[in-house]
């Protein structure tokens, strides 16, 4: 048996006395319940703390796992199960460090960067032409933005020399489509 497996059995001898304490229904068997828990915690901290730099999780899981096979681990037989449970967990929350990325933490509060302050919105420029003002004065709401999508592609197209596109569509064009009577 080894030094593990003595400390291993004197922690579930404690959660053994715990648990029939819980099971109890005497008022006064209530009141023990926290400082059995407090003791049993307690007697965890020790073990780890005296076996941490000698053994390995792997280790001890090995003999937490053994406990049963030994004849010196007297519980109840419907007990085995939950100390063996409780025992690992308590144990393993010791061991075993868990890994945290950083990119899934949250960031303190003051280190987030300022917030970028969005850009103003230009006014667009009121139509002067007395015939438009007119006709928009007539439309509806959608009229008036399909005829502003339309301008502003007209305006576009204006930027590109009208010889440009005479050309691209001539170069389409057959001879014989452009006279008059062919």
């Amino acid at each position: 048996m080894s030094p593990y497996q003595i400390q291993l059995l004197t922690l579930a001898t404690q959660l053994s006395k715990l648990l029939k304490v819980i099971a109890h229904s005497d008022p006064s068997a209530r009141e023990m319940k926290k400082p059995l828990y407090e003791k049993y915690k307690g007697a965890v901290d020790d073990f780890y703390h005296s076996v941490r730099e000698e053994a390995t999780w792997g280790v001890i899981k090995e003999a937490i796992d053994a406990l049963p096979k030994l004849k010196q681990f007297q519980v109840e037989a419907d007990a085995v199960r939950v100390i063996l449970d409780k025992l690992t967990k308590d144990l393993e929350e010791k061991f075993v460090t868990k890994l945290e990325l950083s990119e899934l933490t949250r960031p303190a509060p003051g280190i987030r960067p300022p917030k970028k302050p969005k850009p103003k919105i230009k006014p667009k420029p009121a139509p002067t032409d007395a015939e438009l003002l007119i006709k928009l004065a007539q439309m509806d709401q959608r009229q008036q933005m399909a005829t502003a999508s339309l301008q502003k592609a007209i305006a576009a197209i204006n930027k590109i020399s009208p010889e440009f596109f005479e050309k691209k569509i001539l170069s389409n064009l057959d001879p014989k489509e452009l006279e008059p009577n062919g």
